[in-house]
């Protein structure tokens, strides 16, 4: 390991919304971006073990200054010097924590239990950890996986807090993305993206009302999600029909950004459940919206409208015709509402429509020949549109376009009809006369 290629990784600037981490190994291939640390939790065994070194205050700074980045004396650090030594690398910024509840655990006073496969290894300075690490590494260190980071990444706590759809639980901004494709366990063989949702009613007084819900620019506004439930087409060949079903939550900012032109003065967090059934023959289509709680607007201009928790009306869904087939997603910038509420009292209703929406129900990435092919991380090129082929936007332009030709082509003609005089009057000739009928 090059000490130019480790001074470029410590040297690296620690990301606002992440952790820093180094990951170094002689057996494992360590990239920028893969394995990850799921992976390498699950492939970790006795043999070749996965160790964490963690410290409350870690940063990519720290390393720097024990690895004598900034000076010319040779570090003494265990740590730094197993890095320069093994065969693989890399810093990298870990986004989330992960979960390790089976992980052994080492500190000053635990001592170290050999033969397992995950270790973890903290301490609340660095000398006391480097201090540590050298005794482990001496032990398990020759084939083992070292990820240095901050204590926040790993947690060994035995309960796992379930990921449902709760304002506590809502961490993400938009736009909304299920699965969080950059954690490999939570891939799905289906994607949901959602950039905002608008709104509509239809006042007693007969006036149709709007809103819309969007990332205002303050980041404020949240969501969070159910795991995906997705079936690929094998599931759907042996069992027939099969569903796919996306569970959110998103809550409104509570001090939204005064200039967003948004319609509302208040607005109640948006729970849905949508359901897309896949049919043996490979179409897919949404079969079934629902609210899971009650939703409340209250729209400028002071009406306000209530709807408790249930389906969306059918028909709503029939006009949205969210359909597609095998191999495509179906996108939409602007869709047609699905309306929620007592469909016989218009004024009791609240219509949602969904901005800049992209689903894909099955898929998987390309793997490479021979191996197997990881569940999807990104749509694919294959895209059905909502807004088909010409759009209202493009048929403007077309007929426009056209009357421009067509009065373009009348006045050509009528100008090249234009007849110029064919005789002219000469002093020294006869004059002309003209016949009044030419």
């Amino acid at each position: 390991f090059r000490m130019k290629s480790i001074g470029t990784l410590l040297l690296l600037v620690a990301s606002t919304f992440a952790y820093d981490a180094v990951i170094f190994s002689s057996t494992t291939k360590i990239t920028k971006d893969s394995p990850s640390l799921e992976s390498l939790i699950s492939s970790a065994s006795a043999e070749s073990p996965l160790i964490f070194f963690t410290n409350p205050d870690f940063v990519l700074g720290q390393f720097s200054k024990a690895a004598a980045a900034y000076s010319t004396k040779k570090s003494d650090s265990s740590i730094v010097n197993s890095a320069k030594a093994a065969k693989y690398a890399e810093s990298r910024f870990v986004p989330s924590a992960v979960h390790v509840p089976t992980a052994s655990i080492v500190s000053e006073s635990t001592p170290l239990k050999t033969g397992q496969s995950v270790y973890v290894v903290s301490s609340d300075n660095w000398s006391s950890l480097d201090k540590l690490a050298s005794e482990i590494l001496a032990v398990v260190g020759e084939k083992a996986t070292v990820v240095i980071t901050n204590s926040d990444v790993v947690s060994t706590n035995p309960v796992r807090v379930k990921r449902v759809a709760g304002v506590d639980d809502a961490i993400n901004s938009f736009p909304l993305v299920i699965p969080d494709v950059t954690k490999e366990a939570e891939r799905k063989t289906c994607l949901f993206y959602l950039e905002g949702l608008n709104f509509y009613t239809k006042s007693a007084d007969g006036k149709y009302l709007s809103a819309r819900l969007r990332d205002d620019g303050t980041g404020n506004t949240k969501y969070s999600y159910e795991a995906p439930q997705c079936e690929d087409i094998p599931a759907t060949a042996k069992n027939g029909p099969q569903t796919v079903v996306f569970s959110f939550k998103v809550v409104p900012a509570t001090t939204p950004n005064a200039d967003s032109d948004k319609g509302w003065t208040s607005l109640s967090a948006v729970a849905l459940k949508l359901t897309l059934t896949v049919a043996i023959d490979g179409y897919w289509s949404l079969t079934k919206a629902e609210l899971t709680e009650p939703l409340s607007i209250k729209y400028d201009g002071g009406t306000e409208t209530k709807v408790e928790a249930g389906e969306a009306q059918k028909k709503s869904l029939d006009y949205l015709d969210l359909t597609s087939v095998f191999g495509y997603s179906w996108n939409c910038w602007d869709s047609q509402a699905i309306f929620f509420g007592d469909k016989a009292k218009p004024s009791e209703q609240i219509g949602i429509s969904f901005h800049g929406i992209q689903i894909a129900v099955y898929g998987k990435d390309y793997g490479k020949s021979g191996t197997p092919e990881p569940n999807m991380s990104y749509f694919g090129s294959k895209v059905d549109s909502c807004t088909g082929t010409f759009s209202v936007a493009s048929w403007m332009g077309i007929i426009t376009s056209l009357v421009l030709i067509a009065v373009f082509i009348f006045g050509f003609l009528m100008l090249n009809s234009v007849q110029t005089g064919d005789r002219y009057d000469d002093p020294k000739q006869k004059q002309i006369l003209i016949n009044v009928r030419e």
